[in-house]
């Protein structure tokens, strides 16, 4: 029973600092477009597509109160 506790608790840990890492990259990376846009830089496009309505019957979504 030790041995798994242990693995559990450094298996724990790893994760831990694997999802502090790949904060810490997401943060560097925010920073650095931020940076980039008050400086006048390029930065790159926006991903998102544009707002389409819907398509569906307006008598089928259900009426919110």
């Amino acid at each position: 029973m030790a041995p798994t506790l242990i693995f559990n608790q450094r298996l724990d840990g790893w994760l831990t600092v694997l999802f502090l890492v790949i904060m810490w990259v997401v943060m560097f990376a925010m920073v650095r477009v931020s940076i980039r846009h008050l400086q006048g830089k390029p930065v790159p496009p926006n991903s998102e597509s544009a707002y389409l309505p819907t398509q569906l019957d307006a008598a089928a979504l259900p009426r919110s109160h």
